[in-house]
């Protein structure tokens, strides 16, 4: 990674990266191929942010405060990512959960990654919530919503590539895991365990103050070598999200087959989907069953986060702001790349305080008047003694303005609101958010409300 860092506007991040234990926050940083400096947040957004790029695309890594786990605190933390960063398209829910082996068909062993993309049934299920029926059966009411579809094409994608690599090639598991190994704190600490990976029968619960290793090997499940050894497999399935952690197999079991044999017990999912659809990747750290630790948790959620940076690298970028945006929007998307050129060429602008004193704004409307006229104002950025003692953020502002007058040579006729591209409205209405008192005053003085 670059050592001196660039900062992108936050109109640029289309990717959202959620995590909710600091491991998996790790290993997903480590996927990144280049990282970013901070942004100015929203005034009423309270999370903290890494920033960074993986392929093509701008992402944003954010996840519950540390030791708050389950649905709740995922969701309050996602719930403000498009606070300040608008034009989050897609989201990956990226870490670890339990697995539910259904031998022989759906081999999961620890490391291995489940995607909640089955072919058929529900990507996520709160198998906790419901209708409690007087037998003790929760009957499960309602449906939380699929992930964006592109994402699901990405995933159909990547099933292909990993199910064609040659004999002898390294598969994409491989060759992003490899990446810790820049990392001399981490590269020990992800890698694969020495511990022996054994799956228990359902029957058999683990003896207290002992450990596994010392278990009778007779309840052990006997299971085929993989070729190549320790290889990762994926696999596709519902994901099991509920609010108490799983720690029965034999109730692991009988809940996975009321779900068309589900492959994965995790906690935070049921708190995304609704308000903030994303694709599920959970590399799998135990069994669900009472043989959990955790010596396989930094090994799963590095085998997590090589999947979620090989669908990005595996989606093609959008030119528009939204994925599948029409035509014009792309064109609109190109007017508004020249403005954020044209503001960025102004030296002074490269690690601005974004706050704007209400002082400074009435300074400067005292000495140059409100003008409502707009050949005045665009005359302004012309005008060396009126602007040389204008804050940077003015000076943007005045930038901003010598672009579009570029498109309306004659402003008081040609400067309609039907005629400005939606981007260049975009773009404006962020120096809302960003510069509140000179966006409240001067953009309404100025345009006259017209954007």
């Amino acid at each position: 990674m670059a050592s001196k860092r660039t900062r992108l506007s936050a109109d640029a991040f289309t990717v959202g990266l959620i995590y909710v234990k600091p491991l998996e926050m790790q290993a997903i940083s480590v996927m990144l191929d280049e990282c970013y400096e901070p942004v100015p947040l929203h005034i009423q957004d309270d999370n903290e942010y890494t920033l960074g790029k993986i392929g093509s695309h701008n992402v944003v890594v954010v996840g519950s405060p540390r030791g708050a786990q389950g649905k709740v605190a995922i969701a309050d933390a996602v719930s403000r990512i498009r606070l300040t960063f608008v034009n989050i398209r897609v989201g990956l829910l990226v870490g670890i959960g339990g697995g539910v082996p259904h031998l022989p068909k759906h081999d999961v062993r620890l490391g291995d990654v489940v995607v909640g993309a089955p072919e058929v049934g529900p990507v996520v299920v709160q198998y906790d919530r419901g209708k409690q029926l007087s037998d003790g059966i929760v009957e499960i009411t309602g449906t939380l919503r699929k992930p964006p579809a592109v994402l699901l094409r990405v995933v159909d994608k990547v099933d292909d590539k990993y199910s064609r690599i040659g004999e002898g090639e390294e598969d994409f598991f491989t060759t992003h895991l490899q990446r810790f190994a820049n990392f001399r704190r981490l590269k020990d600490r992800y890698k694969c365990p020495s511990v022996p990976d054994r799956l228990f029968r359902a029957d058999y619960n683990h003896e207290l103050g002992t450990q596994c290793s010392s278990h009778d090997q007779c309840y052990v499940v006997k299971r085929p070598d993989r070729h190549p050894p320790g290889e990762i497999r994926i696999h596709y399935s519902t994901i099991l999200s509920g609010d108490l952690v799983m720690k029965s197999a034999e109730k692991r079991d009988e809940i996975s087959a009321k779900h068309g044999n589900a492959l994965c017990f995790e906690m935070e999912a049921a708190g995304l989907m609704d308000a903030f659809p994303c694709l599920v990747i959970r590399g799998i750290c135990d069994y669900a069953d009472s043989h959990k630790s955790k010596e396989w948790q930094k090994y799963a959620a590095a085998t997590a986060a090589a999947y979620a940076r090989e669908i990005l690298l595996s989606m093609a970028e959008r030119l528009a702001p939204g994925i599948g945006d029409s035509q014009k929007d792309c064109l609109n998307r190109a007017e508004g790349s020249k403005l954020e050129n044209s503001v960025r060429r102004h030296e002074g602008l490269v690690g601005v305080d974004s706050r704007l004193s209400q002082s400074q704004t009435s300074l400067f409307i005292a000495k140059h008047g409100q003008q409502t006229n707009m050949k005045i104002v665009l005359n302004a950025g012309q005008d060396d003694e009126r602007i040389e003692d204008l804050s940077p953020e003015l000076l943007m502002l005045l930038h901003v303005l010598q672009f579009l007058k570029t498109s309306c040579p004659d402003p008081d006729n040609d400067f309609k609101p039907g005629s400005i591209p939606r981007t260049v409205t975009m773009l404006l209405s962020k120096q809302y958010a960003r510069f509140s008192y000179i966006s409240s005053v001067c953009l309404a003085k100025f345009f006259n409300e017209l954007v």
